[in-house]
């Protein structure tokens, strides 16, 4: 094939999600005789460098997360399949793709609603496992930029518009696929969330400035008694990493509990191995617990090795199992709430707090915030 027909510069891309276009943007380059691709959703930028040809087809293998898109390309187009590997069923979504079209939605009107604001947000609202989250909405024109805030993480950098009294809004990155649409009325937004082909509910907002999430030291909690941990995982090369042992003592020690499926966790990984890298000199260790979507060693390395990479992790990754069986496989927890996971053990080794969630850079100064508090408990440990 000859891969000059590829047009290089930005494409609109669009899945089917039940009928409704899940759409997102990205920009073909080529770097070194290669061709790039950059995903674009709001201010990030999701670099695909695995990219192969197959007699007239394109394969695009997503970086991190366990998944790829299969196009046949005629001229300035793209058609074909998104293949999300790490789900066992709904787990191939209608793929289309067009160059020089820069609108990641079309609009049909002129903005009738500013929808910037902080929102108290309920999913699955009057169901028993209804859940609040904070959405955090910015908009300028047409133009609008949004995330929400849960116990587990944020959704990352979600992009739209508000089209008359319409809100549009997607996010993709190869392993989540996400479409909100609402409507605004007498100041409450009432509308539909998409997650792929597998999953959809009802969602509203009602704005509200002071809203709070629950204490994100109170969800994940370890069994009456239990003061330490203990464990005992290999790592990318099966060399067994245990807790306690020499390495860790008289240090401040973070066990991450983790998985290379988790886009917060690429965010939370990003950010202690930031932190690591630039406190060398401190007794401080950081090491992660993977807990994958298999039980088959040489694919969850494969899926870890790939998430390292991609995070830039500056410590240990270990394989601690399959994440059904994580009560078994770390039998000290009564519960977790949510992935990331953040154990902080002090200089003697005993559990100080457990974190749940991480807020990343699409939730702004709440990401400020929590790097400030973090490195704040930090350093008073390390004066005990």
């Amino acid at each position: 094939m000859n891969t000059l027909l590829l047009t290089l510069g930005i494409w609109r891309a669009v899945l089917n999600i039940h009928g409704n276009e899940l759409p997102f943007n990205f920009e073909l380059q080529k770097k070194d005789g290669s061709y790039i691709i950059y995903i674009q959703n709001g201010l990030e930028k999701i670099e695909v460098h695995e990219i192969t040809f197959r007699n007239d087809s394109l394969i695009i293998r997503l970086p991190v997360y366990d998944s790829e898109i299969h196009a046949a390309i005629k001229e300035n187009r793209m058609a074909g399949v998104w293949y999300n590997y790490s789900r066992t069923d709904q787990n191939e979504i209608a793929f289309y793709a067009e160059s020089g079209n820069i609108n990641r939605f079309n609009t049909a009107a002129a903005p009738k609603t500013d929808f910037t604001g902080r929102y108290a947000c309920y999913f699955r609202q009057n169901e028993k496992d209804s859940s609040l989250a904070i959405g955090l909405f910015e908009q300028s024109g047409k133009k609008v930029n949004a995330t929400f805030m849960t116990n587990a993480g944020d959704y990352r950098f979600l992009e739209g518009v508000s089209d008359g009294d319409s809100l549009k809004l997607s996010y993709f990155d190869g392993a989540f696929a996400y479409l909100f649409l609402a409507k605004m009325s007498e100041k409450k937004i009432d509308g539909k969330f998409y997650s792929g082909i597998h999953y959809q509910t009802a969602w509203n907002g009602l704005r509200n400035d002071t809203v709070q999430l629950p204490n994100p030291y109170e969800i994940s909690k370890f069994k009456e008694g239990v003061t330490t941990l203990s464990f005992r995982f290999p790592d990318k090369d099966s060399n067994l990493i245990s807790f306690p042992s020499e390495k860790f003592k008289n240090k401040v020690t973070i066990v991450q509990v983790s998985g290379s499926w988790c886009p917060n966790c690429v965010d939370e990984t990003k950010y202690l191995s930031w932190f690591k890298e630039n406190n060398k000199h401190l007794p401080v260790e950081v090491i992660g617990l993977m807990f994958e979507k298999t039980d088959d060693f040489s694919k969850a390395i494969n899926n870890i090795s790939r998430f390292g990479s991609f995070t830039g992790a500056k410590y240990p990754l270990l394989f601690a199992g399959n994440r059904k069986n994580i009560y078994t496989i770390i039998p000290q927890f009564e519960k977790i709430g949510g992935y990331p996971t953040t154990i902080i053990l002090d200089k003697k080794g005993n559990i100080h707090k457990v974190h749940t969630g991480f807020n990343g850079p699409a939730t702004g100064i709440h990401f400020v915030k929590q790097k400030e508090e973090f490195e704040k408990m930090i350093f008073r440990l390390l004066e005990d």
